[in-house]
């Protein structure tokens, strides 16, 4: 009979088993946005997806989309500290808000 383990060291071995860490890690840098970025680009952005470290967001116009180009290495680094992970290694915005 084989012996009981915690559910949490399952699910932690059947993430890895799948390659679903990075996918969590994704979402849960679209769930932390507004966390990592604050409430004034929150309220000007919206997250959309990311695809191979790499996060769409949408801009609701050219001045914010100018402004956060400027600011996007420091957006990377806390959205990656809210994550706790270093998933994502880009950020590309786009105007359709």
């Amino acid at each position: 009979m084989k012996s009981l383990k915690p559910i949490g060291e399952l699910l932690k071995k059947f993430i890895a088993n799948r390659k679903l860490k990075q996918r969590l890690n994704e979402a849960q840098a679209i769930m932390k946005w507004s966390e990592a970025t604050g409430e004034k680009i929150s309220e000007n952005t919206m997250p959309v997806r990311v695809k191979d470290g790499v996060l769409f967001v949408s801009v609701k116009d050219s001045i914010w989309l100018h402004e956060l180009n400027r600011l996007k290495p420091s957006i990377i680094e806390n959205v990656n500290k809210s994550v706790g992970h270093k998933t994502i290694r880009d950020i590309k915005f786009f105007l359709k808000y």
